[in-house]
């Protein structure tokens, strides 16, 4: 059982924290819930990683009623991240082929989640985190190319550690 809680911490008590309430996808017992993202709305959004053929869900909650505003099902995810100064949500993936020479950064607009725009970044294989300037709002956006995967052998056998890096950043 996987859940998502929402907490308010209170040092110094007894009790370090106190649960204020909990998301959990309604009953669904397949969750892989991955990452959170809260938007400056107050919108929750939970990733769930637990699906078959590369689909992930993405569930909107609607804090307020606590309950699940919509379930969208997308491909291929494993991270989000809701910008602080405009109505955007962006999707990214870590989950391409390892030497993958490009990667896509999906934007969705969290007042019309069904039609996400891609940019296609070239020479980074792989999104690992995002942020935004809170000045600008341009996104910050770290990742890596791994344009030389060692075998399974060469690992094993520790070849490897005499090698350059094949890892990029």
């Amino acid at each position: 059982y996987n859940a998502v809680a929402k907490l308010r911490i209170t040092p110094g008590q007894a009790s370090s924290y106190q649960i204020v309430q909990i998301f959990d996808g309604e009953g669904v017992s397949d969750n892989g819930l991955y990452d959170i993202e809260v938007s400056d709305q107050g919108t929750l959004f939970l990733l769930n990683t637990r699906y078959a053929q590369g689909k992930n869900d993405l569930w909107i909650f609607d804090p307020q009623r606590g309950a699940t505003r919509e379930t969208i099902r997308v491909s291929r995810l494993s991270g989000l991240y809701a910008s602080r100064r405009s109505r955007k949500l962006y999707a990214y993936s870590s989950v391409n082929a390892p030497d993958a020479t490009h990667t896509t950064l999906f934007v969705l607009d969290t007042d019309d989640l069904d039609r996400p725009q891609g940019t296609r970044i070239e020479g980074m294989g792989h999104i690992t985190d995002i942020t935004e300037d809170p000045d600008t709002g341009l996104l910050w956006v770290i990742g890596m190319a791994m344009p030389a995967v060692p075998t399974q052998d060469a690992i094993h056998s520790g070849a490897v550690l005499n090698q350059a890096p094949f890892i990029k950043p």
